[in-house]
């Protein structure tokens, strides 16, 4: 009786065992698979932003293509080692926190509930993907990848744009998905920063095709007449440059020159560039903000919910109705609280953007959160959504700045034994 018994437990031992290899050679060549077809998707939907000619179609694309792939080939380790990351985790409790503030909208329904549930699970799914893809090779390649495409379609849509037949205060369309002239300068106005900073050309030809590319970027966000993101990529290159100090004396003298300008354009000594005396110079920024103070007053401290309506009502002005700025958007919704996570979040990602620079003397990681933060001062709504360009300009440096902490955790004890 005893040997039999242990006959049958070594045969159904042998037999758990070759299904449980079975089950491991048929998992893990697909689960690399899937990993390896991701690695691609994410790429294109990233790059996608300046050429999908549809938003729905380009959320499609992400749904099916990007998200669900790569959440099948996700395991719980993997959640665990990106979970080491403290600029992970505080953007996890961020966005979480904002989810949560439905409980107290008071015209939160189920529908609101599912809606932003599954907006949730669509940024946790592209955090998560820019944790496991995340390596220089990979963001280089990436830089490249969006500077490209952004150049051709830029010119593609200045080809497209016909100012003779418009009037003419009218602005650049881009193609597709960025038809918007703010998010379309923001978003050509990060992929000039992704050519400046993380695009490397060693060879002095390479240089000037980066100054041609430079050259037209810009010239796209002139042409949209949009000052914020002009500004935005004006105040980064500024910044950038007078930390890494080969061009500090320039640049100081170019913002002392800006100063000076701005001062005589508004005493009307010098004549207004056209993009910058547009409505008469009123953006209507101020309006909105004070409007969005007074009902930030009604619950400051815990918001007044994602679900709450925030249209404006501004007879005279064509803008879109939100709060145009991230921080206030951000209290709006979340209240003090709200705001205190994300400046923490934002204040963190930037220590670890210095440090790296201290440490490799790149400041690329700097350059591309700042843009993304002095874009929010000016335009932006509610940082939770699905697939739009804020997630390239904005959440984008945060989780790559996120991926190169874990990355140098990793190489700290390796850099300690030796």
């Amino acid at each position: 009786m005893v040997s039999s018994g242990v006959k049958r437990k070594a045969r159904m031992f042998k037999l758990f065992h070759v299904r449980s290899l079975i089950h491991m050679l048929q998992i893990f060549p697909a689960r690399e698979n899937l990993r390896q077809f991701v690695y691609w998707t994410l790429l294109i939907f990233l790059a996608g932003f300046y050429f999908f000619p549809q938003s729905k179609l380009h959320n499609t694309a992400y749904y099916g293509l990007v998200l669900l792939p790569f959440l099948l080939s996700l395991r719980r380790q993997d959640i665990v080692g990106y979970w080491q990351s403290s600029v992970f985790r505080l953007a996890i409790i961020f966005l979480g926190y904002l989810t949560l503030s439905l409980a107290w909208g008071e015209q939160t329904t189920i529908n609101d509930w599912v809606k932003y549930s599954k907006r949730l699970l669509y940024m946790l799914g592209f955090a998560c993907m820019i944790m496991a893809y995340y390596s220089p090779q990979y963001l280089h390649k990436l830089c490249k990848v969006i500077a490209s495409v952004a150049v051709v379609m830029a010119v593609v849509s200045m080809l497209l744009y016909d100012s003779s037949l418009y009037p003419p205060p009218d602005r650049l369309k881009n193609f597709g998905i960025l038809e918007h002239e703010i998010l379309s300068a923001s978003t050509y106005g990060f992929a000039a920063i992704m050519l400046l900073y993380g695009c490397q050309f060693d060879h002095p030809h390479q240089r000037w095709i980066k100054l041609i590319g430079m050259a037209i970027l810009m010239m796209d966000m002139v042409l949209t007449q949009s000052r914020g993101p002009f500004l935005a990529l004006i105040g980064t290159i500024c910044i950038a440059e007078l930390l890494s100090e080969k061009y500090r004396k320039p640049i100081t003298g170019f913002i002392i020159v800006a100063i000076m300008a701005g001062v005589l354009m508004a005493v009307d000594v010098i004549e207004t560039p056209a993009f910058i005396s547009r409505n008469g110079g009123d953006t209507y920024r101020l309006q909105i903000w004070q409007y969005i103070w007074q009902r930030i007053m009604d619950s400051p401290w815990y918001g007044l919910g994602l679900s709450t309506n925030e249209t404006i009502a501004f007879p005279a002005c064509s803008c879109i109705p939100h709060p145009h700025n991230f921080f206030l958007a951000t209290m709006f919704y979340g209240g003090v609280i709200g705001l205190l996570m994300l400046l923490l979040l934002l204040t963190h990602s930037l220590y670890i953007a210095y440090r790296h620079y201290q440490y490799s003397g790149q400041v690329k990681f700097l350059a591309f959160l700042l843009f993304g933060i002095i874009c929010g001062l000016t335009d932006g709504n509610k940082l939770i959504d699905h697939p739009r360009p804020m997630w390239l300009y904005f959440w984008l440096p945060i989780l790559v700045i996120a991926a190169q902490q874990v990355t140098e955790n990793l190489q700290q004890p390796a850099n300690r034994s030796n």
